[in-house]
């Protein structure tokens, strides 16, 4: 196991450090240095010979004469019976042993990510023990990450999933009268869902042909036929509403605000309304236009050829000049114009209504 130089004994396999991310090395520390070879033993001298006990009737020994020395330099020869004793030991020369090559370093590959390991790190893929913040390998910065949910699936995914479920439950064989009567009642369900659901696209694709044609057709000029008044002041009747001209208008016989005073148009035939164009005042004039009061909200209510009636809130801005307005109403055989609400109302003041001009979309 490596030691850390700055801090804590490192973990056993790990490059860096734990606590401080210090580089460990790629390798372990250098292997020992080999043992030198044994040296032979040295030859061991014989052992003196045991003194032998004296014996008193023996004859006296000899006299031992010294042995001539050789003279320096000169090179002993073994005589005839010289030779290798039974405890001799041959010396021989020792050759050295073959030198070692150092191990080089190598890197271990990237290994596949360890599951079990906890944090698997996002550079090397190595697997890391959840407690640790550095890669045991690499020393990058480990980062714990959440798996991938799945993608939802989208609503056309979960609607062909159910409709392969529904099919799947229909054609399924069962035994019985019931599972037969299930399938007989889901199917009828089915085919008015369908009808339904054609009836509503027909109605849609309609409304989206005409909101097309609306909008890219020219409108051409509606005239009413006929032209009436809950009340008029002297000289400034109905008519002059829709008489072409914006320096006449209609206003009603009491002064006040007009509130629920109303004028009443109809049309030689039922047509499709896509504009309104409205001047309100009782002339262009900016001096004239503030002499009188001016309406600042109209209710048009379009009746229709059954009876029945459309209503749209108009609000209108205190300025001489045209106004235009896109109440888009089917059908319209007769229009309603109400004043809810006036601007510029003082005593004596009545709300002039000079001029009001309808469009229609042509026919195919």
């Amino acid at each position: 196991m490596g030691t850390c130089d700055r801090c804590v004994p490192a973990e056993p396999g790990g490059t860096f450090c734990a606590a401080c991310g210090a580089f460990l090395g790629w390798s372990d520390p250098d292997p020992p240095a080999p043992a030198a070879p044994a040296t032979p033993a040295t030859l061991a001298k014989p052992a003196a010979p045991a003194e032998s006990p004296v014996d008193p009737a023996a004859p006296p020994a000899e006299p031992l004469t010294p042995a001539p020395t050789a003279p320096p330099g000169a090179t002993p020869t073994p005589g005839p019976g010289a030779g290798a004793g039974p405890g001799a030991v041959a010396v021989g020369a020792v050759q050295p042993a073959p030198a070692r090559p150092r191990p080089l370093p190598v890197r271990a590959l990237p290994t596949a990510p360890d599951a079990a390991a906890g944090i698997t790190c996002p550079a090397c893929a190595a697997g890391n023990p959840p407690a640790r913040r550095l890669c045991r390998r690499c020393g990058q910065p480990l980062v714990a990450t959440a798996p991938a949910a799945a993608p939802r699936p989208s609503r056309w995914q979960r609607f062909l999933a159910a409709l392969r479920r529904a099919l799947a439950w229909l054609l399924r064989r069962e035994r019985g009268w019931w599972p037969r009567a299930q399938r007989l009642i889901a199917v009828l369900l089915a085919v008015l869902l369908l009808v339904a659901i054609g009836a509503a696209a027909a109605r849609a694709g309609q409304w989206v042909v005409d909101a097309v044609r609306d909008r890219t057709t020219a409108p051409k000029p509606v005239r009413p036929i006929a032209a009436t008044a809950g009340s008029a002041a002297p000289g400034h009747p109905a008519a002059l509403v829709v008489d072409g001209l914006s320096d006449r208008y209609w206003a009603p016989r009491a002064a006040g605000d007009g509130r629920g005073q109303h004028v009443d148009l109809a049309f030689a035939r039922p047509f499709r309304l896509v504009a309104v164009v409205i001047h309100t005042g009782a002339s262009p004039r900016a001096d004239e236009y503030l002499r009188h009061a001016r309406p600042a909200e109209l209710d048009l209510a379009a009746r229709h050829p059954d009876g029945r009636w459309t209503t749209r809130r108009i609000s209108l801005a205190d300025a001489a000049g045209p106004q235009t307005f896109h109440p888009v109403i089917a059908d319209v055989a007769a229009v309603k114009l109400t004043i809810v609400a006036s601007y510029g109302v003082q005593p004596g003041r009545r709300p002039a209504l000079a001029e009001v001009e309808f469009f229609a979309r042509p026919p195919r």
